[in-house]
């Protein structure tokens, strides 16, 4: 392999094939020899998160994150982990940042809205809910979180409406 690029290929078909333990192992040499690291500790820390290796992989993740914050994916990814874990706060704040990086990440404004609606912030999940639409008008996911903000701002009617859409 000649660059980088090839050996996060490499990493991503051995895992495909079931080949953990060579794809970990060639993620972490990408890691500790700095080719292609950044990526390296991201898809190094997917896969930790799919062996319920969940310190490990939020550790990965912010690794990369602290080697370039501006890549938006790495942050939704954590937000994800971070939501799962029930640590809520830090999922706000890292849906919150991949929203100032891409403001129309369809996965982080959906995310970011249900939170908000469990938050009681229900008229800036509706704010996320449009903004999402504008972009995917067909989710059906989003048209259900719609209609539960609406519930919550006491709009029955039209979260009946936005229920009936998503269906």
């Amino acid at each position: 392999m000649n660059n980088g690029f090839e050996y996060l290929q490499e990493a991503k078909r051995l895992q495909k094939c079931g080949l953990i333990e060579q794809a970990t192992e060639l993620l972490q040499f990408c890691i500790d020899n700095d080719v292609e690291s950044c990526e390296a500790s991201h898809q190094l820390g997917i896969l930790k998160w799919g062996q319920h290796r969940f310190d490990e992989a939020i550790n990965l993740i912010k690794n990369a994150i602290a080697k370039n914050p501006d890549v938006a994916q790495y942050r939704y990814n954590l937000g994800t982990m971070y939501q799962m874990l029930k640590r809520i706060n830090e999922a706000l704040e890292e849906y919150e940042q991949v929203l100032k990086i891409d403001p129309e990440h369809s996965g982080a404004l959906v995310n970011l809205s249900t939170l908000y609606c469990q938050a009681g912030r229900a008229s800036e999940s509706e704010m996320l809910c449009r903004l999402a639409l504008k972009n995917d008008s067909g989710s059906s996911e989003i048209w259900n979180n719609l209609g539960n903000a609406l519930r919550e701002q006491g709009r029955i009617d039209e979260a009946l409406n936005a229920y009936s859409l998503a269906l």
